[in-house]
This record gives structure tokens, sequence and C-alpha cells, in this order.
């Protein structure tokens, strides 16, 4: 049998349960401790809406999951929380949906407190410097390449080619005074126009200016990139695992969902109803962002793939109809029923008929009491339950145990000295 370990919570010990069955829809399992009580895990993937599962083939299916037996599912989170300024414009600023979304389902939020502001002007001196050094690097190739126009412009007898580079000269002229000047990188900031980076103040750091090229959600602002590395030094989160989580999530999705639709043929130019993949055009796609802020867990199966859930739920009562199907088809019973049937083993397949008989069983409660009062000194309810079991067998030819017939003679009228 193999074995499932789950942790429900990061950081938390992890549950080592015996893998029994899945479900007949594969969305959940059975599995218990060793030797124990048996639970119910319920899987919910980190589908989009309205989508279809699909097989390796293409095929709609009812679940994503294979038909191996998962091994562990872990806690998983793809993004770093969503940055604002304060912890009031949480209240005020409607948030993307993604970030609603992250909120929601990890309950945590980023926002900056007067002690961070130091330490983001000291990053926002240290960006400065570096945007400094890049415009005297622009500035030395622009002029390195105003020099070899103006050389080009000498040697150059046709006049129509001359003029074209004199335009050229003014362009490459015009640029480098713009280096000079710092604003050679206009951008645009809380509705306004702004001219050139090295411009950028603490104020408008702190509401999320000062970009930083070719990052994701979380950290592409100076202020942003401060709040997620103080919080994956606080979380101890890995953001190079996350982002390798986030690109095998993203394949994932695109391989097992897929969504219904009209598909023209490219030869025949006809239509036909098929499944097309949810493909995303980017990382910043917001479909595929909201989709990444609402995983909370990875499982991880035995022949070695991976999925992906937005939650993972270990129901440690199984409903009735659970156990039928326990003892249907694995031979899995509730104690009561394990009692009952070993009860009924020890006293004989016809103990239960005498049940159904109350004259019997007020005739031996009667000799349980007869018994129990003639005693005289330590009187042992024991020995007259076993008295009363062998009048049973005597009288109505059925085998019960002593408990049962100190049981009968409780229903009948007790079992103590005088009632009889």
């Amino acid at each position: 049998m193999s074995i499932v370990t789950i942790e429900q919570e990061r950081g938390e010990p992890a549950q080592r349960l015996d893998f029994i069955a899945w479900k007949a829809d594969r969305r959940a399992f059975y599995a218990r401790p060793h030797n124990g009580k048996p639970r119910v895990v319920t899987l919910t993937p980190a589908m989009p809406d309205e989508a279809v599962f699909v097989d390796e083939l293409g095929r709609a299916t009812d679940t994503p999951f294979p038909e191996c037996s998962p091994e562990r599912i872990v806690p998983c989170r793809l993004l770093p929380p969503p940055c604002r300024e304060t912890a009031q414009e949480w209240e005020t600023v409607l948030p993307e949906k993604w970030e609603a979304v992250y909120a929601k389902t990890h309950g945590q939020v980023l926002y900056l407190t007067p002690e961070d502001y130091k330490p983001l002007q000291e990053r926002l001196d240290r960006w400065l410097e570096k945007r400094v050094k890049q415009s005297e690097r622009d500035y030395a190739d622009r002029s390195a390449q105003i020099k070899a126009i103006q050389t080009r412009i000498v040697e150059e007898g046709d006049e129509e080619r001359r003029l074209k580079l004199e335009k050229e000269l003014g362009e490459a002229e015009q640029q480098r005074s713009l280096i000079v000047s710092g604003e050679q990188e206009p951008f645009d900031y809380a509705g306004e126009k702004f001219a050139g980076e090295l411009k950028i103040t603490l104020d408008m750091v702190k509401r999320g200016c000062g970009e930083l090229p070719g990052q994701l959600p979380g950290r592409e602002c100076i202020r942003d990139d401060y709040l997620v590395g103080w919080w994956t030094r606080h979380e101890r989160f890995d953001l190079a695992e996350m982002d390798r989580q986030r690109a095998k999530f993203r394949k994932w999705v695109e391989a097992r969902a897929a969504f219904p639709a009209n598909i023209q043929s490219g030869t025949m130019k006809d239509l036909r109803r098929g499944l097309v993949p949810p493909f995303f055009s980017r990382h910043r796609d917001p479909r595929f962002l909201t989709l990444c802020a609402g995983v909370c867990f990875r499982v991880e199966f035995a022949h070695g793939s991976a999925a992906y859930l937005t939650g993972c739920e270990v129901r440690e009562e199984p409903r009735a109809d659970e156990w039928k199907e326990l003892k249907r088809e694995h031979e899995i019973e509730t104690a009561h029923a394990r009692r009952v049937r070993k009860g009924r083993r020890r006293g004989g397949k016809r103990s239960c008929k005498v049940s159904k008989d109350p004259q019997a069983k007020k005739a031996i409660g009667d000799e349980v009491r007869r018994f129990y009062a003639a005693m005289k000194g330590a009187r042992s309810k024991k020995k007259a339950g076993e008295t009363g079991a062998r009048f049973a067998e005597r009288r109505f030819k059925v085998k019960i145990s002593y408990r049962t017939a100190l049981t009968y003679a409780e229903q009948t009228g007790g079992v103590e000295a005088g009632k009889h």
C-alpha cells in the first residue's frame, strides 16, 4: 500500500496516510493513518472557469488527475503578495482581479510603513546611480554616432544622401541633448507625463514609480522589489523556485484544460465543434495571473507528474454512502459494524433472534435477576450474566454473551435483588 504525505500548512508537521483508492469521480481519494479510521481527501484543481478537462491525447475527461496514487501534497505559491503604499490604500483603491483573489486566498498583502522610508531612499539612490552611468554610456554612444555621421557628410558627394545624413545628425544631436538634461525616457505617472527617470523622488517611489524592466507583478518597481525582498526573507520563500513552478503550472493548465469552440478547417473551410487550449498571451495575462493567485497546493503523483490545487480538504468523517463504498469495494467497515460482526460471531448466528422476542428477553432477564438476588455476599453481575447465557442456550437454543444477558435484564427491569 502506497503512502501519501499531506502538509496542509507550510512549516507544520505533515500527515502520513495509507492510500486506499480513488473515489469514482477521481476528484477525491480514501486514505487513513496506519490501521486507523479512513478519511476522505478532496482535491480542487486550479483550472479556469468553464474549462473542460482533457487527457494526454486531448480527449475530454472528468478529472485532470491520473489513475496512479498521489505521493505528496505540499503548500505552493506562484506569486508574491501584491503591494501598495499604505494599508488605507487597500481599502480605497480597487485592486486588480489577481490581487483580490490573492488577498482572499492567502490573506496577505504588502504596504509601506515609516520605518521603510530610509532603506527605500537608499535603494532609490542606487537605482539613480545606475541610471546616471547608463546615461553616460548612452551619451558616449550618441557622440560616437554623431562624429561618424559628420565624417560621412564631409565625404558624401550626393546631395540627396547628404540631406538624409544631416537629418539623421539632427536627430542624434537632439537625443544627446535629452541625455544631458536627464529627460531621455519620458514616462506616465498618476495620469501625468513626466520627462526623465532621473527626476524621480522618494514620494513617487512610494506610490510605485521607478520601473524595473522585465519583472513580474510584485517585482516591477523599486517599492515592490523592496517589499517582496523583505517578504521572502521573513517568510523564507524562494522567488526562483516560484518562477519555475509558475512555468510548470502554465504548461499543466494548457495541457489539461480546454474550452469548447468552433474550429475552422484550413482546407475544407467548414466549422466543427472542438476543444481549444487556453493559451496565454504573456506572463502578465490577467487570466493567468488570476489562476496563479488562487493556487495553494501542489500534488505529486507516483509516476512523476504533478498537478496544482486551489484546495485540499481532509475530512475525518466519511458519509454513510462512502462507508458503504468502502465496505463494498475495499472491505473496510466502521468500528461499530466491526464490533457487531465480532459479537455475532462469538454469540452465534441465531443470537439476534431473541432480540425480537420480548417474552424470551424477559425470561432471560428474570433468570439473571433470580441468580443475582440469590447470591449472598459478593454479588457478581458477570456470573449472573453467564447464568442467563446458559439459560438462553438451554431454553431457547441460542448462544449469547453474558453482556447480552445483562442487557436484557436491564431492559426488562434491572439487575438488582428483588426485581424478578
